[in-house]
């Protein structure tokens, strides 16, 4: 009897042990993912940066706020979610964003064409198509949905993820290469 007791303590005490309850990472608006909030620990203190300003968090559990010498923005995070929200804007965990689960190599089952997805500096989604020898292409996908399309000359082409896979709109599968370079 005195064990679980003791595991129960021990896992009660760790769980309120937390520094903090944000993660360091990177965010994006749930919405559209254009706007990138990053959230990183430096000195032992949690800062909110985005585009060229920093701002310190302040954690008090349920008051929790991004402070600058101006004003104070309340934030919440619903841990259980992973949403972050400020100014009633949610915001989720980039790697988790339709962009972030795109995000990686990708080759056709059958071999060619293969492609790199990868978002850049400004937060936009590219593709690199290569197929065969030949340098690859890049495209600029518009958002859908449920996942990206973009044209290449006359057509359309459009990808979602099922199952893990990438899934083009002629029905050809793509998996995600796990060994990254």
């Amino acid at each position: 009897m005195k064990k679980p007791v003791l595991l129960l303590i021990l896992a009660i005490f760790l769980h309120s042990c937390d520094e903090s309850q944000f993660y360091e990472s990177t965010w994006t608006d749930k919405e559209t993912e254009n706007v990138i909030l990053n959230i990183e620990k430096k000195d032992g203190k949690f800062w909110l940066t985005q585009y060229d300003q920093s701002m310190e968090i302040v954690d008090e559990g349920k008051n929790s706020y991004a402070t600058s010498s101006n004003f104070d923005i309340p934030l919440t995070l619903d841990s259980e979610n992973n949403i972050l929200t400020i100014r009633n804007v949610d915001y989720i965990l980039q790697k988790n964003s339709n962009k972030g689960q795109f995000t990686g190599n990708w080759k056709n089952e059958k071999g060619e064409p293969s492609f790199a997805v990868q978002i850049d500096e400004n937060n936009d989604l590219n593709w690199d198509f290569k197929n065969g020898d030949d340098k690859s292409a890049r495209y600029y996908p518009k958002p859908t949905k449920n996942g990206f399309h973009f044209s290449i000359g006359q057509y359309t082409l459009s990808y979602q993820i099922s199952d893990g896979f990438l899934i083009d709109n002629k029905g050809n599968k793509y998996s995600k290469d796990l060994i990254q370079n």
